[in-house]
């Protein structure tokens, strides 16, 4: 079901999955209401409603299933069945996926009349689930701007021009990024928060590099924050150095920020901002005043990273941004498979001791304020490539 998420996500769409938000969005908390109201609401709040059917699902659906067994998809189904039996059965909400064979027995009779996609069994259901997804985002962006069509050139979400090997864990961004770079995106700003340590900047290298070798080195600039460092005006030239622009060299921030933007239209444009969390008060105004010209400039893409963020929901830009939560040692399973594709010959519960250890160690650093760079994910990274480099175990 994620890897399902993570491939309409790339083809553009916004995509509610419980487990994506929960990694993304609540710290692994849930959500505030508890699951079960949060369950109820999403068929009401959402445009189209994805029935991944399996045996244990029908079972629920048609409550057959143990007490206590899948209480939120109960609710869900409850819901879903009020809301067909509404319309008397002319149903433009919700559709069946079958992700693996054997799941569409004994699929409920009301559910069973509708189009079914097997988008695992046949590639070209996830052509035609997509496009039957995509008839509902046309309101929905048309109510964000109405600007002429995004230069940004559409490409396959398998379309890999940078070694990831730098990174584990990265999908989700990645497919997020690919998808802000689409015709009619939804998002047009990607916000990645983390800890120290947590490989934000190095994931902001890698989405920088690959955006270079999509879109071309005169399409793409970075700025980095620091305590002491350039100055906004400076920040402003070294931007438009990097889009082969001239640099606005008279007038306010404002007037330089609008005279920069204007002349990058009509072409396509991203800006990665990294360590915003050392963004001084002048620093964070004029990030926002390029935030805010997403708005009414449709090639136009931002991504910023930091331990803090701006703050998103007061701001009206919000409603075209998505925020990502970075850790790339959140998931052990992700580490032992990249160890055992590079050639790890030990046991997998020694790498996710490794990876234990690593958090453990991180963790008490970034509690006493010590951003020690040395026990980062990505020493671990390197710790494990020499691991499999000489023989591929443990000592």
């Amino acid at each position: 079901m994620r890897d399902l998420a993570l491939k309409l996500r790339a083809a553009g769409l916004n995509v509610v999955l419980d487990a994506l938000k929960n990694e993304e969005e609540w710290n692994k908390g849930g959500p505030s209401e508890g699951w079960l109201n949060w369950s109820y609401a999403q068929v009401e709040a959402n445009d189209r409603v994805l029935i991944i059917a399996t045996v244990s699902y029908s079972h629920v659906y048609e409550n057959k299933a143990p007490s206590g067994v899948g209480v939120g998809a109960a609710i869900e189904a409850r819901r879903i069945f009020q809301q067909i039996a509404e319309s008397k059965g002319i149903n433009e909400k919700f559709r069946v996926v079958i992700l693996n064979a054997g799941d569409e027995i004994d699929l409920p009779d009301q559910i069973k009349v509708y189009h079914r996609f097997s988008p695992n069994a046949r590639p070209s259901d996830l052509a035609d689930l997509i496009t039957w997804l995509q008839g509902s985002m046309v309101a929905s962006v048309a109510a964000v701007s109405s600007p002429p069509a995004v230069l940004l050139p559409a490409y396959p979400a398998t379309a890999v021009t940078v070694d990831r090997d730098g990174f584990v864990n990265c999908d989700a961004a990645f497919s997020t990024f690919e998808a802000t770079l689409t015709e009619n995106a939804i998002f047009r700003i990607v916000m990645i928060r983390g800890h120290g340590n947590q490989g934000k900047s190095t994931l902001l290298s890698i989405l920088y590099l690959h955006c270079r070798s999509l879109l071309g080195a005169r399409s793409v600039a970075r700025a980095e924050f620091k305590k002491g460092g350039l100055t906004p005006e400076e920040h402003v030239r070294a931007i438009a150095r990097s889009l082969g622009v001239s640099a606005p060299s008279v007038g306010n921030i404002d007037e330089r920020v609008h005279a920069l933007l204007d002349a990058c239209q009509q072409r396509p444009v991203v800006i990665f901002f990294d360590a915003y969390e050392h963004a001084e008060v002048d620093q964070q105004y004029w990030v926002n005043l390029i935030l805010e010209r997403t708005l009414d400039d449709s090639s136009l893409r931002c991504v910023v990273a930091g331990r803090d963020l701006p703050p998103a929901r007061s701001q009206p830009w919000g409603r075209l941004s998505h925020e990502l939560e970075c850790d790339a040692l959140r998931d052990k399973d992700a580490f032992i498979e990249h160890a055992i594709a590079k050639g790890f010959k030990g046991k997998p519960e020694e790498i996710a001791g490794l990876v234990s250890g690593f958090i453990r160690l991180r963790d008490r650093a970034i509690n006493a304020g010590n951003h020690d760079h040395t026990i980062s994910s990505q020493a671990l990274l390197e710790e494990l490539q020499s691991i499999c480099s000489t023989g591929g175990c443990l000592q």
